[in-house]
This record gives C-alpha cells, structure tokens and sequence, in this order.
C-alpha cells in the first residue's frame, strides 16, 4: 500500500521535468486512439526523465489490475509489486499521485469512465521526490488530453459511421435502378453485386441460393476478393459445419446475420484462412426469400471490422426486401406473360379449328 503523498518542491531536477512534460504532451497530442496514448506515455516518460521504468494499468474486475503498456529496464515482479500496491489506490479520481518504495502511480482518465494508472519506477526515493511537481502537472495533462482525445475519436466514429452509412445508401439507390431494369433473376442478381462491389466499394458481394447437397450455389459474385468462394464451401445444414456460419443461418432463419470481426468469430472458423487471405474483416449475410419461402442469400464484406452498425443495416434489409419483392414480381411477370401466351394460343387453335369447320361443311361436330 502507498506509504506517502508527493508534495511538490523546488528541485535542481528542474530540467528532467521539463523535458518528461514535453515529451509527455507529444505524445498525448500525437496519439490516435488510447492504446497509442498508453504506449507513447510509456516511452515518454522513461527517455524524458530517465526514470527506471514506466507501465501504464487498467483495472481489471476479476485479477485486480491488468498491465497494457511498458517501457524500460525494470524487472517484471518489481513492476507487478508496484503495480499490486499502488494500482487500485491511484484509479481513484481524486486519489493524486501516489507513492510505495521507489514507485509512483497516478490514475488519468475520465472520472466516471474506466481509469488507466500510470505507474513510474526510479533507482530509488530522491529520483522521484525531484519529479513530484512534474508527475502531478503530468496528471493534470493527462486528463484533459485523454478528454481532448475522446472527443477526437468521437468525432472520427461520427464521420466514420456517416461515410459507412453514405456508402450503402449509394447501394441501394443505385439497386434500384438495376432492379427496374432487370429482365430476369440472373439480371437483377448480377446488377446488385456489380454495383456493390464496383461502384460502392465493398470487398465482395455476392448471392447464393440452394443446390445440391444442400450447399449455397453462387448465382452472382463481384469483388476484389471473388476468388475467395473458389476456396470455400457453405451449406445451408445446420448439422454440418459448413452450414453454422452466418449465410447458412440467415438462409435458415430467415434474419440477417452480422460480424462485426470475422476472424473473431468462431462460428466462421472454417473460412478463416481464407478469409484473412482476401482481407475480409466483416460481414453481412441478408435472406431474400422468394414467395414467403427461403431461397437466396445477399453476402456483403467490408474489408475493415465493424462496419455494419444498425444504421447501415437497416438499409441493407431494405435492399433484401426490395430483392425479395422483385423476384415476386418477376415470377408475377413471366406468369402473367405465359397465360398470355397460353390465352394466344388457344385463341389461334380455336380459329383454326373454326376455319376447318368453316371450309368442310361435312364434317360434323359432336358437342
């Protein structure tokens, strides 16, 4: 447990905590996410101030404390020593800095969220009473950087979620129009890949329906990444492995079916090789049924994970939905055009049965 609080001092360590603040904000400001923040600290703080060592912690429910960044020279039982005492004590949002032996620990973070712990070792006590004002201007900084940094990523989610969403918006409008266009179920199915993969971007696109032996038979595919159907096999038999993987249960269940991370998920452990070969991060599989029945599967990756948020979904059912409704309408067609061509030719069969009649006055007719 800490056994004193830093208090700060003037000391002729000036210069070191000078060049920890420094380098310190650069990487703060220079982070991208907070797993780059953690790391960059580390590093910063070890080659500013020469300290021993740095670790940055996270609480952790069920073990205490969890480390998730390092740097520097010191032994690993001295850093889970300091880490034991000091982690928990630190989190706290007014806790302060923190000392225990030739260690101190301050917590950074938002005060309601998850806290991180920076913890620093120095050779010993003197070395770290000469940072004490620094290491609490540190604090201080780090908690309106990780704030700043937040709200950056916040911002890029945003616009990361807006671009996702404008991207399949783009689908479906131009769907649309192949699905007006389309003569056929090839047509129609071969319009909205093409479309998917050329003109919108995504990583591949493709539509199965069931054949033989119960397994997904491609009808249509586009894609940088088409080669992969070559390589693998999906059924849509939920007793074969094959057949768990998200296409065979939105065949099956008739729902779609997401992955956020597909080389995460262990239902698509059969296709992961593959996969990660073609660069597939994540997917959507779509059911379209035909008639109120299960018939095809609409298949769209993305070459980055999560990219299928609700928002972006709910346009790729309306698309499934609108694919359904088209071929309904297209069996609609081609039944109304064979009565039509049934009609005609019962019509010329019976004028040429009149025209017989007509010129044959012999002939008698049975009724």
């Amino acid at each position: 447990m800490p056994d004193e609080t830093i208090t700060p001092t003037r000391t002729a360590d000036a210069e070191r905590a000078v060049r920890l603040l420094s380098r310190a904000h650069r990487a703060v400001l220079g982070a991208s996410d907070e797993d780059e923040l953690r790391r960059r600290l580390c590093r910063a703080v070890v080659d500013g101030s020469g300290l021993a060592g740095a670790d940055v912690v996270v609480l952790d429910g069920e073990d205490g404390y969890r480390t998730v960044a390092s740097a520097g020279r010191v032994a690993g039982p001295e850093r889970a020593r300091a880490a034991r005492a000091l982690a928990e004590p630190a989190a706290a949002a007014d806790a302060g800095v923190v000392t225990g032996g030739a260690a101190a620990a301050l917590g950074f973070g938002a005060p309601e969220g998850p806290r991180s712990v920076l913890i620093v070792h120095a050779d010993d006590r003197t070395a770290l009473r000469g940072l004490a004002p620094a290491l609490e201007a540190l604090q201080r900084d780090l908690d309106a950087g990780v704030a700043a940094l937040g709200a950056r990523l916040r911002d890029r989610d945003a616009a990361r979620r807006a671009e996702h969403l404008g991207r399949a918006l783009l689908l479906l409008s131009r769907a649309d129009h192949e699905i007006v266009r389309a003569r056929d179920e090839r047509q129609l199915f071969e319009g909205v890949c093409r479309v998917a993969a050329r003109e919108v971007g995504f990583r591949l696109a493709w539509i199965g329906v069931e054949g033989d032996d119960r397994l997904l038979e491609t009808v249509a595919v586009e894609g940088e990444a088409a080669a992969y159907l070559s390589e693998i096999r999906i059924s849509v038999d939920a007793d074969a492995p094959e057949g768990r993987g998200p296409s065979g249960r939105a065949f099956r269940s008739g729902r779609r079916q997401t992955t956020q991370d597909f080389l995460g998920e262990a239902s698509n452990a059969p296709w992961h090789g593959a996969a990660r070969r073609f660069g597939l991060g994540s997917s959507t599989a779509l059911p379209i049924p035909r008639a109120s029945a299960p018939y095809a599967v609409l298949n769209v990756y993305a070459a980055e994970p999560a990219f299928f948020d609700e928002a972006v979904l709910g346009v790729l059912e309306t698309l499934a939905g609108d694919l359904s409704y088209a071929l309904d309408a297209l069996t609609a067609r081609h039944d109304m055009a064979r009565a039509e061509r049934d009609r005609k030719a019962s019509e010329r069969r019976a004028l040429r049965l009149a025209t017989v009649v007509e010129q044959s006055p012999s002939i008698v007719v049975l009724l």
